[in-house]
């Protein structure tokens, strides 16, 4: 079944507004499951929608998005984000970012006391869509095996970075450092599919389809080294300058906090940044340089099995565009879950309409 982009929107900024967000910071919710879902990145779209929810009703997400700024400079912030939802906080920073970067040229920002904050590119547009280059990394617990190990002891940890085009779709490179998100991993669990070859392993090291062993196994880097590196790099700067806490010391975001006290709140570290481009280059001359060289790659014959090169957010930016005319398609496992949870909560359900 299909709902349209804006029934998503307006369903989910009634959903969490139940749980005590302010309707801003509801509707800002919303806008976040409903990006990743029509941009295709179902892992941390409605898929997730609900646990974020149960967070914030069982206190583990401060319904007050108030920011504390610590310490600030004519280009540097330091921000406490008080356990508010990571969406909220993200897509606040990125604003001051940008603010800042507009007297300075140029601001970056650490967060400590957060969590998760979706997909980076939602925040990342913030500032892209303003002329200016953004970028963000996050660490989050350890689900994924360093290169060489067999023990879960990094997260995700995703990297964002977004470039403003003319004519061309907006440069948004938004990948995990694992081959996929684990997000990605539990859609798979919950519409009970098998996964691709090489994206995780079993308790014991050893490659598995099962998406229900990613529990007590672990992702896996992508680019091996590589992908590791990177990933370890990230950790230490979310989980040291930004004050936050380290992959391996992070509550998991499917912890319900009450086994275990200290896995409540996840106090996740990130750090964001934004560059005023005509400080360097007029702003023509840089946009009109991106979408040549963006051109230069659209010219490059396709390999057998593709129909052309795909640029850093392109497939994303296609597969928006097509939800926003056709609508969104929804599995029905998740559309059920709403649904009965919009006859619950007294909220017109978008789901199931005659």
């Amino acid at each position: 079944m299909k709902c349209s982009v804006d029934e998503l929107l307006t369903f989910f900024t009634q959903f969490y507004a139940k749980s005590g967000l302010s309707d801003a910071d509801a509707a800002t919710m919303a806008g976040a499951i409903v990006h990743a879902e029509s941009r295709g990145v179902s892992s941390h779209g409605l898929a997730r929608a609900r646990m974020y929810y149960e967070r914030l009703l069982r206190g583990q997400l401060n319904t007050k998005s108030e920011l504390t700024i610590e310490s600030e400079g004519p280009a540097t912030l330091a921000i406490d984000g008080n356990n508010a939802p990571g969406m909220v906080v993200g897509n606040k920073v990125m604003d001051l970012c940008v603010e800042k970067a507009k007297q300075s040229g140029i601001c970056f920002a650490t967060i400590h006391n957060s969590s998760h904050f979706g997909t980076g590119s939602y925040h990342v547009f913030r500032a892209s869509e303003k002329g200016m280059i953004g970028f963000s990394i996050c660490n989050t617990d350890a689900c994924v095996v360093p290169f060489g190990g067999v023990k879960p002891m990094l997260g995700t940890n995703p990297i964002t970075i977004g470039l403003p085009t003319k004519q061309y779709p907006h440069v948004m490179l938004d990948m995990a450092t694992s081959v996929v998100s684990r997000g990605k991993v539990l859609y798979y669990e919950k519409v009970s599919k098998p996964l691709p070859d090489g994206w995780i392993v079993d308790k014991e090291g050893k490659p598995s389809n099962n998406p229900k062993d990613v529990f007590d196994g672990a992702l896996v880097p992508f680019g091996l080294y590589k992908g590791s590196g990177l990933s370890i790099i990230i950790d230490m700067l979310c989980g040291v300058l930004a004050q936050g806490k380290n992959s391996r010391q992070l509550g998991s975001f499917h912890s319900s906090g009450l086994e275990d006290s200290n896995t409540a709140y996840q106090n996740v570290g990130f750090c964001m940044g934004v560059i005023d481009i005509t400080r360097f280059i007029p702003f023509a001359q840089f946009v009109n340089g991106i979408d040549a060289i963006y051109g230069e790659f659209k010219q490059c014959p396709p390999a057998e099995g593709t129909e052309e090169v795909m640029l850093p957010g392109e497939i994303e930016a296609k597969q928006a565009q097509k939800c926003l005319e056709e609508g969104i398609e929804i599995p029905p496992v998740i559309a059920k879950e709403f649904h009965e949870l919009a006859a619950q909560l007294g909220i017109e359900s978008p789901f199931f309409k005659e």
